[in-house]
């Protein structure tokens, strides 16, 4: 610690800590071999939302799949995504090769609705999911700690009143390095406790210290690591000894302030999609990345 503190007087962000040298083994990724796995997200929400698009020159299935590649390091613009597409020979078109246009790629962004956006980012991190059970087994997910962390985001409207902010709140799994969902308030974490296993524990501050949650966290049976700001139900497990892990969660916080530190939108909706694409980059970068890490150690 004394040696640490020598080279590092000031303390950093836990959002910007990054200890572990494994990441420094695996190169960076191009877009044609995150390709395959952003279609199979597409099409697995796609069906489980029911979203459906005509389209007489690109398929839109292929389309969603080229907008969760948009904030893949570095983040791009729906230009740079267009020039992408076509320098890496990603087409997706239809019955011939045809690369979309940033007019192409922008209407279909806002025209997805927010629900498929949302299904996609959990479909990536059950992905992360089944691959560590696949390799590790089912224990991997029941003895683990899950942390749910809020923040504000800005985003510039391109109007007189300047940048405005966007807050949400996202639950996410440090040991895939995943995101599992993101939402507004705290109380709507009640309804997503389902995503999280029974057995494990879910870390957070405060704010989430909400009595819809702790119940719905009791009926999963799952422990809470929040700092309590009353009387627990009764039956509701508290594991404070593990709440120091919901600072992991301000990891991806970083990994998006990094990419774009001001999100480009007109509109709230509009910020509402520039960051779900983002989140969903960063379980489709996780996801890669894990599966190159246990295949070399596992």
């Amino acid at each position: 610690m004394e040696r640490e503190r020598a080279w590092r007087p000031r303390k950093a962000r836990w959002g910007l800590k990054r200890r572990s040298f494994l990441f420094k083994l695996i190169p960076e990724f191009r877009l044609a071999e995150l390709w395959p796995l952003a279609i199979e997200a597409a099409k697995t929400s796609s069906v489980l939302t029911g979203w459906k698009r005509r389209g007489r020159t690109h398929d839109p299935l292929k389309l969603l799949a080229a907008l969760l590649l948009k904030s893949v390091p570095p983040a791009k613009s729906y230009r740079e995504l267009a020039k992408a597409l076509r320098a890496e020979g990603l087409s997706t078109g239809l019955r011939r090769k045809a690369y979309p246009s940033k007019s192409t790629l922008f209407e279909v962004a806002h025209s997805i609705p927010l629900e498929t956006l949302l299904v996609a980012v959990t479909v990536l991190y059950l992905k992360v999911a089944a691959l560590y059970v696949g390799k590790l087994g089912r224990v991997i997910l029941e003895k683990t700690v899950y942390a749910v962390d809020s923040t504000c985001i800005s985003f510039d409207s391109y109007s007189r009143a300047g940048r405005r902010l966007l807050r949400f709140a996202v639950l996410s799994w440090p040991v895939g390095g995943a995101v599992v969902c993101a939402f507004d308030r705290a109380c709507s974490l009640a309804g997503l406790v389902n995503l999280i296993p029974s057995g494990a524990v879910l870390a957070g501050d405060g704010e989430f210290w909400c009595r819809k949650v702790l119940l719905a966290c009791l009926a999963r049976w799952i422990a809470v690591a929040i700092k309590p700001r009353g009387k627990a139900p009764l039956g509701v497990r508290v594991e404070l000894e593990r709440y120091w892990v919901r600072r992991v969660c301000e990891q991806v916080f970083a990994c998006m302030v990094k990419r774009r530190r001001v999100l480009l939108a007109r509109s709230e909706r509009g910020a509402v999609v520039a960051l779900l694409l983002a989140l969903a980059s960063h379980n489709l970068v996780a996801l890669r990345r894990r599966i190159e890490l246990l295949r070399l150690f596992i």
